[in-house]
């Protein structure tokens, strides 16, 4: 690290390490790590001495992961927090854990499961892949936790968590996109709908039949089937479908993510079933959700 000489208070930070996982899109993290099993490697740079700076790391349960929202480029003061319960509220961003901020800097507790040489396997992660480590501290619960500490604007505010299981089917349909395109759906239904399955302020939820608490969920140019059992706080992933209309999926109509002739033949082969299509119109990839 460098600071400036100019009187700026400038600094200039280089990497130490990156995070490697199959994570490659924000939409495949969770808000917190903690909420995810999910995990990486976090890979040191060579013939930097970090082989022996890493030594007596083995041992501990945890670890803090110092790193930069490289794929971030603006912040606001406000932001609007993903809680159902605050509706269109927005907070003062220090008061949150929003990626977007003034120093894109982000601090993540995961867990360290083995050191070996230049590589850490880490889990409960919300980092994506090619993420730039700045530095690597352990955990301290005697001086890192405080689980009486009050929360502010967030306190009462704690969603209640769901259930969310995934129909065989729906799960099939699910594996014959990941192998098109390693698009994780399974894994996004999980961080999407464990909390606040209904809440589409921050989401691409839309409702089917309010009587049976049929939705969809979408992603990307695709839409997620499910239902939800509210007494027993349940979530079931019932089908996949696309999110392209007739005319988006016609063979001339422009396709800028290339995935059009794999939506058409997944249709053909798996087509939608009559309990989901429902009259009305709905948007449309790329269209707004809100």
């Amino acid at each position: 690290m460098d600071q400036t000489t100019d009187g700026t208070g400038k600094f200039t930070f280089e990497a130490i390490a990156y995070y490697r996982s199959d994570r490659r899109f924000r939409f495949e993290v969770p808000r917190q790590g903690v909420l995810t099993h999910s995990g990486g490697i976090v890979e040191f740079l060579p013939h930097r001495n970090f082989d022996q700076a890493l030594r007596d790391l083995e041992g501990f349960d945890r670890i803090w992961l110092i790193y930069t929202f490289h794929l971030n480029s603006h912040w606001k003061p406000f932001v609007r927090p993903p809680r159902a319960g605050l509706g269109k509220k927005k907070v003062s961003v220090f008061a949150t854990r929003a990626p977007h901020r003034p120093n894109m800097i982000g601090l993540s507790c995961v867990r360290l499961h083995h050191v070996k040489g230049l590589r850490l396997q880490v889990s409960e992660a919300d980092l994506l892949d090619g993420t730039p480590i700045l530095d690597v501290k352990p955990y301290l619960p005697y001086c890192d936790s405080f689980p009486d500490a009050q929360t502010g604007w967030l306190q009462g505010l704690q969603p209640e968590h769901f259930q969310v299981s995934i129909h065989r089917e729906a799960r099939e349909l699910m594996r014959e996109i990941y192998e098109f395109n390693r698009l994780d759906l399974a894994n996004f239904c999980q961080l999407q709908l464990e909390y606040e399955p209904a809440n589409n302020h921050n989401k691409r939820i839309r409702v089917i039949d309010s009587e049976a608490c049929l939705f969809f969920l979408g992603c990307r140019t695709w839409r997620i089937y499910y239902c939800v059992d509210w007494d027993q706080r349940h979530v079931e992933v019932l089908w996949v479908a696309t999110g392209y209309s007739a005319e988006e999926l016609a063979p001339n109509a422009p396709d800028p993510y290339h995935d059009k002739a794999f939506h058409r033949s997944f249709m053909q082969r798996h087509p939608l079933p009559e309990q989901f299509d429902k009259p009305g119109r709905v948007p449309r990839p790329g269209e707004s959700w809100s």
